[in-house]
């Protein structure tokens, strides 16, 4: 039997893990907005900086070499993980907003739907941005530095982004139950 949701709120049935992991998406998205800015300053530097005389060890089956580490593919590197902290900044934003509503005691509330089917594109990009520039980095930038990703690796984030329109439309079905509900009050 379930429980009304201003009794669930009244018992502060949820409070404690919602608070808990609203602290924890909270921290996260400090986290990440710091790095995001520490990475495009860094990506802003590198521009100015002489890099001809870096090199970097690769280790390919046991033999290792000195590659030179060439403007571009620092340049590749900053920017690909800048927009990739830049992207976790954006869906933990969503994830905080809609916390504020899960903790204001209103978790179906229609813009949590638009927010869950950003989560997922955003999720998407994120891992498209990731698994690409891995391929494109051990095929062309700096062959044998990086492993090429597999499509397998694409799997778990796949079900990820899956989950998260599929809750995006659970969501859109429990506010419209919810306005349908106050409409016949």
């Amino acid at each position: 039997m379930s429980m009304p949701l201003a009794a669930i709120k009244a018992s502060g049935g949820w409070t404690f893990p919602a608070r808990a992991l609203k602290l924890l998406i909270d921290i996260g998205f400090t986290v990440s907005v710091v790095l995001t800015l520490i990475f495009a300053i860094v990506f802003v530097v590198a521009i100015f900086i002489p890099l001809d005389t870096f090199s970097i060890s690769v280790d390919s089956g046991g033999v290792t070499r000195q590659m030179p580490l060439t403007r571009g593919l620092v340049l590749f590197v900053m920017a690909v993980v800048t927009t990739y902290f830049a992207g976790l900044v954006v869906i933990l934003r969503y994830l905080r907003q809609m916390f504020r509503t899960l903790l204001a005691g209103d978790p179906f509330h229609p813009a949590n739907v638009m927010r869950l089917r950003l989560v997922g594109a955003a999720l998407f990009f994120v891992t498209m941005l990731g698994w690409a520039s891995r391929l494109l980095v051990a095929n062309k930038l700096a062959l044998g530095a990086v492993e090429a990703p597999s499509v397998g690796e694409l799997v778990t984030p796949a079900f990820a982004i899956v989950i998260t329109f599929t809750l995006a439309e659970l969501f859109r079905e429990g506010a419209r139950l919810r306005e349908e509900t106050e409409l016949t009050i």
